[in-house]
């Protein structure tokens, strides 16, 4: 908590007079509490349970996912000596793409090892004998031999291990693969990028020391720790505190490629460090690693968002391996801690190493391939892939995470609610990250206070503005989306502010190059967070000043934007239509723009295209059972085999119209998926596509899913909070990492502030009009169906708590529960009654005719 929370308002206007005035200089960054990452509080806003997901679970992903990949392997059988033999080739690129190949081989032994798809055990072999003879032979394909060596040694492991050991695994062959691994590492490596490369050529350098392939790894992994011309990787991790003096530090990685910094790179090179470290690594310098990295990923637990997912946007950002290679670097640091006797951390950890594989397993389509990138498009579209992104490499590597992570589990931990469950802090990194993470009762923000420009790889990995809004429990891929902006600028969105310009909108997360932003903390409570953003021109620069007041809760966001320029102004409001796969269920109407998947549950019910249908003709399928009447998914498989292009169809439902479907080329891919919401009758229905452009896709299959009666699914809402406010959907969609969304732009009709509730809904929640209806504003404070906040105080359904002497539960004017001196406090409720409660210091509370003594950070049932 802030010592002494002050009025919103007047924060406000004090950020607001220092922002148009001195924006440009570089901030002195603010995290809340000073003491972070050491997070005391325990108690959730929200009724928490753990994951508990079977190893199986992730075991049988990736062997659907191995066996997808098996076909790409090069094997030429008419010459036995083809040096390709063995290699895993891109399927869109028709290339071996970096790393690809050893991946397969450790992927593949992973499974192996536990008696899984032993059809793999000579493709295992076969890549590894092209891996092999690739660093045997000069530098490694690519130029990424220091990727290689870690996964070849522990694919030898495991295969040698085998037992009873498959005939494909045998002496010959290991006695091959062993010897090419006391290659010297200048023969096969590349050596001149030195930045998160060095560190899986130290993890492999130290495994290929402990089976005695070479005798130098300590020596030279040293040096790559501390010396700045062999990489300092030290002080890339101390950079936050040496250079820029950040207090509370926080030890993230710099990786010195993508300006602002990378968020991937970060969970990479911790856990290729912390995985020597783990395994015994005894350089001089393994104590202050094992520190620093610890101190890292403590900060890491802070940033990942409220339903578990990797930071967004930075180099290689909204990649699916984002979540794998922190859930490995998380399982590493689980036992880490349970060893150590810290089982509330271990516990943390290993819940979030749950959740986040819970979050990567949506992202496993049809065929068994993982998405490259956190959306469904068909992998020929490279949808925000960057210039090394390929299915062959990224596929692998995903799954290499997922190995390494299984491998990493030896003991069975308790989960236990992460920091990003529990709220209660403002993490502000240091300027060249150029992002903030703020939490109340589960509901995070993330906010990117200043653009990317550079274009690294291809893609302007971070946008300026608010780039997400999620809650613990909730459907992270509802928005807004991480934010996104075209390389060359054309077209972009966040959640930030808009400005008519030269009489159109002006949307200012398409001018990092003209607008900067800063976040200023102004209360901070596990229940209840405030704070001003505020976005203004850079020196030199002209244009309106913003400022966009947020108040999190955990039902919502409160997003207050104001102008202090005569330009008119709004606000965007990003609204996810189609994901590549599945067009969403989406309202703009009444005040309240809304966005969900549509209800897809159980077996779907396929059925052929019909076979006499004339070519280019319409497809009709007659005569569709439907148990019950109502709403559900319907979907089409199909295949476009061109590049580049989309075909549009006309979709009708027992002869009614519905929105033209969008049919995107696969490329040399697999078939892909078209699903949309669609009601059916009960008994027969007849659905009917019919051709609107010529040389469409060709239909294999429909798709009916069983009317349910199935809770609805989560919902993104964005609520307009004053009756002269008005949407403008009239914009294309912009096509982001996570899918498509509509820029809804939402202003006043007088000019005036913007007031957005910005509301993540799941089934059983009031509706986003009941909110809107009993919404009612008292200066900074509100109240509405969901729950009241009064000063320093929030009531909500299932939680109440927040910083003073005394709270009134139940709105009768009379005090519930007080306690002896003022402090920081969280109740959590069941049916309107106190189960539990925690303070931030020793109190004495009195409730329902009770007294209980309470001890700092130490909850107490009721």
């Amino acid at each position: 908590m802030l010592c002494k929370p002050t009025r919103f308002s007047t924060c406000a206007a004090l950020v607001l007079l220092a922002a148009r005035t001195a924006l440009a200089a570089e901030p002195v960054p603010s995290s809340v509490p000073a003491d972070l990452p050491d997070f005391r509080w325990h108690l959730t806003a929200r009724p928490w349970q753990p994951v508990k997901a079977a190893d199986k679970d992730l075991l049988d992903q990736m062997e659907k996912a191995m066996l997808a990949m098996a076909p790409m392997q090069h094997w030429n059988a008419n010459d036995a000596a083809d040096k390709m033999n063995g290699a895993i080739l891109d399927p869109i690129d028709k290339k071996e793409i970096q790393y690809g190949t050893p991946l397969f081989a450790f992927n593949a032994a992973t499974l192996l090892s536990r008696g899984r798809a032993a059809s793999l055990a000579e493709p295992a072999a076969r890549a590894l004998d092209r891996a092999s003879l690739n660093i045997s032979t000069g530098k490694a394909n690519d130029g990424h031999g220091e990727f290689f060596i870690a996964p070849m040694v522990k694919a030898v492991r495991l295969l040698e291990k085998l037992s009873p050991r498959p005939p494909e695994i045998s002496e010959a062959r290991l006695a091959a693969w062993k010897k090419a691994l006391t290659t010297p590492r200048a023969s096969f490596m590349n050596l001149t990028v030195k930045q998160n490369w060095r560190t899986f050529a130290m993890k492999g350098e130290w495994l290929r020391q402990q089976d005695g392939y070479i005798t130098d790894a300590v020596k030279w992994n040293e040096a790559n720790w501390l010396v700045a011309a062999e990489g300092g990787q030290r002080e890339r991790f101390r950079r936050d505190l040496d250079k820029h003096g950040l207090k509370p530090n926080f030890f993230l990685y710099h990786d010195d490629t993508a300006d602002p910094e990378t968020f991937a790179y970060n969970g990479a090179t911790t856990a290729n460090l912390l995985d020597g470290l783990e395994s015994g690594y005894d350089g001089s310098s393994a104590a202050e690693m094992r520190a620093i990295i610890a101190h890292n990923l403590k900060s890491s637990l802070l940033m990942l968002s409220g339903s578990g997912e990797a930071p967004g946007g930075g180099r290689t950002g909204e990649h699916i391996w984002d979540d794998t290679i922190y859930a490995n670097s998380f399982q590493l640091m689980s036992e880490a801690a349970l060893r150590e006797g810290d089982a509330r951390l271990a516990g943390q950890y290993r819940h979030a190493v749950e959740l986040l594989l819970k979050s990567h397993a949506r992202f496993q389509q049809e065929n068994g391939w993982f998405s490259i990138t956190k959306n469904r498009f068909p992998a020929a579209l490279k949808n925000r892939y960057a210039t090394w992104s390929g299915v062959a490499n990224y596929l692998g590597f995903t799954l290499a995470c997922c190995s390494e992570t299984l491998g990493a589990k030896k003991t069975e931990i308790t989960e236990q609610p992460i920091p990003s469950e529990i709220g209660g802090y403002v993490m502000t990194l240091d300027p060249s990250f150029a992002n903030v993470f703020l939490n109340a009762g589960g509901m995070q923000a993330q906010i990117c206070t200043r653009g990317e420009t550079d274009k690294y790889g291809g893609v302007q990995w971070h946008t300026l503005g608010i780039t997400r809004i999620s809650r613990t429990g909730w459907d992270g891929r509802l928005g807004p989306g991480a934010g996104h902006v075209n390389p060359d600028f054309s077209d972009g969105l966040s959640f930030s502010p808009v400005f008519e310009e030269g009489g159109k909108w002006t949307r200012v997360c398409l001018e990092p190059k003209r607008f900067t932003g800063r976040f200023q903390a102004e209360f901070v409570h596990p229940l209840l967070t405030r704070g001003t953003f505020t976005i203004a021109p850079m020196a030199g620069a002209q244009g309106p000043t913003f400022t966009m007041n947020v108040t999190l809760t955990p039902d919502g966001a409160l997003v207050d934007t104001a102008s202090w320029g005569k330009e008119k102004f709004g606000v965007v409001c990003p609204l996810l239509e189609f994901d590549g796969r599945t067009v969403l269920e989406t309202s703009v109407a009444n005040g309240i723009a809304t966005t969900r998947y549509p209800l897809a549950n159980g077996e779907p019910l396929q059925v052929s295209a019909p076979a006499t249908r004339a070519p280019e003709g319409p497809i009709e399928w007659a005569g569709v059972k439907s148990a019950k009447a109502g709403p559900t998914t319907i979907g089409f498989s199909y295949a476009l085999p061109v590049k580049g292009v989309t075909k549009k169809m006309r979709l009708k439902v027992n002869g009614k119209p519905l929105p033209d479907l969008a049919f995107i080329a696969t490329g040399e891919g697999p078939s892909h998926q078209l699903l949309v919401p669609a009601t059916l009758a009960a008994g027969a229905n007849t659905i009917r596509l019919e051709p609107i452009d010529a040389d469409g896709p060709k239909i294999d299959q429909l798709r009916v899913y069983p009317v349910s009666p199935a809770p609805e699914n989560d919902q993104q809402a964005f609520i307009a909070l004053k009756p002269g406010h008005r949407f403008d959907t009239t914009a294309p969609a912009v096509r982001g990492g996570y899918g498509d969304f509509r820029p809804a732009v939402l202003a006043d009709a007088q000019g005036g502030t913007v007031e957005t509730f910005v509301y993540p809904r799941s089934a059983g929640d009031p509706t986003a009009a009941e909110v809107r209806a009993s919404f009612k504003r008292k200066g900074a404070d509100f109240t509405s169906v969901l729950g009241r906040v009064t000063g320093t105080l929030y009531t909500g359904r299932t939680s109440a708590g927040g910083e003073g002497k005394a709270i009134d539960l139940d709105r009768d004017g009379k005090d519930d529960v007080t306690f002896s001196e003022t402090c920081a406090f969280i109740l959590q409720l069941k049916d309107g009654k106190v189960t539990a409660l925690e303070a931030d210091r020793p109190v004495t509370a009195t409730l329902g005719g009770k007294t209980v003594k309470v001890e700092a950070w130490q909850p107490v049932g009721m």
